[in-house]
């Protein structure tokens, strides 16, 4: 899998090399008065393109041509300017609407910069520093590249590094339950449960019991363990939450208290789970009531039942 994986992303990386280059609304002014230079042959059924705009290959071809101007319209599209010459001493300005806010140069490279001329005494400078450091086996124009190259290996490692993670996270989920199945925040604490080293067969997601007539108990999650049975109910939510185990509606407060939500009490919710798994298996097997509460929320709760405990993502709030 990982395979099928890494040759894409190196495709991909190289992609945005080669389009590193296009023309958006937020560089195009580093564009304007560039030169750029029509391909002498392109292949056939292919066009000279600026975005979208299809350019006549006889007419431009070889020339160079000056990006004169480029502008945004109302709309926030781009508009080139192209200064070129097809007889000497005369110069026509095209302007080009191309319908988009990011621009592609097709068969059209963009010149580099003259280099500047060089007096005397600099060359005369710059051969000698050459021939001092002749004796390391490179030249200090080298460098920059050679350091880019290991920046591109460090990055290529990184993500491999990476996928492998993600991929061995993917596994653990996937030998419990469907990647895809029920909440983020359900398959994040599975996730959490096997890297605490408990095996698939312990664990249980999204279980749905029985209550005749067609009704069902839906549980988020449930660990066997060797002191009984671990009941999860998990919860996402933000703001500042107010409750005990007594209360039936729990209070949500929002924005600096301007908005107030009423959600049921989540002990009782679990306690009924709890209850109704009991039923289903005919047996009265020790269990305990673990909320998990995921998201930017702080919890305002007292709980005094030595059954139930309240953790936040990574943060327990009473000791299991």
């Amino acid at each position: 899998m990982l395979k099928k994986i890494i040759f894409p992303l190196l495709f991909l990386c190289f992609s945005i090399t080669l389009c590193a280059s296009a023309i958006n609304t937020s560089n195009y002014k580093t564009f304007i008065g560039k030169k750029v230079k029509f391909a002498e042959t392109i292949p056939d059924k292919q066009y000279y393109k600026i975005g979208r705009k299809k350019l006549s290959t006889k007419k431009y071809k070889g020339k160079i041509s000056l990006l004169s101007n480029i502008e945004l319209d109302k709309k926030g599209n781009i508009i080139v300017f192209l200064t070129t010459s097809f007889e000497k001493n005369k110069e026509k300005t095209i302007k080009i609407k191309t319908k988009s806010k990011e621009v592609v140069l097709q068969n059209i490279s963009i010149l580099p910069p003259p280099r500047p001329k060089q007096t005397a005494s600099s060359k005369a400078y710059n051969s000698s520093h050459r021939k001092s450091d002749s004796y390391s086996g490179y030249q200090n124009d080298k460098r920059p590249t050679f350091s880019g190259f290991v920046f591109v290996i460090l990055f290529i490692a990184f993500i491999v590094i990476w996928l492998k993670s993600l991929i061995k996270d993917r596994t653990l989920v996937a030998e419990v339950t469907n990647t895809d199945r029920g909440e983020k925040s359900e398959r994040n604490l599975i996730l959490k449960l096997r890297h605490a080293g408990f095996s698939p067969e312990e664990i249980f997601h999204d279980l749905y019991i029985p209550l005749g007539n067609n009704h069902f108990s839906q549980i988020d999650l449930v660990l066997v363990s060797d002191v009984g049975l671990i009941v999860f109910e998990i919860k996402d939510y933000s703001g500042w939450l107010f409750g005990n185990e007594t209360q039936r509606q729990w209070t949500q407060v929002l924005n600096y208290g301007r908005e107030k939500h009423r959600f049921y009490n989540p002990i009782m919710q679990n306690a009924q789970h709890i209850r109704h798994l009991k039923s289903y298996l005919g047996q009265n097997i020790p269990s305990f009531s673990v909320i998990v509460f995921y998201g930017n929320c702080e919890l305002k709760i007292l709980v005094l039942c030595h059954r139930t405990h309240i953790l936040r993502q990574n943060v327990m709030l009473c000791g299991l």
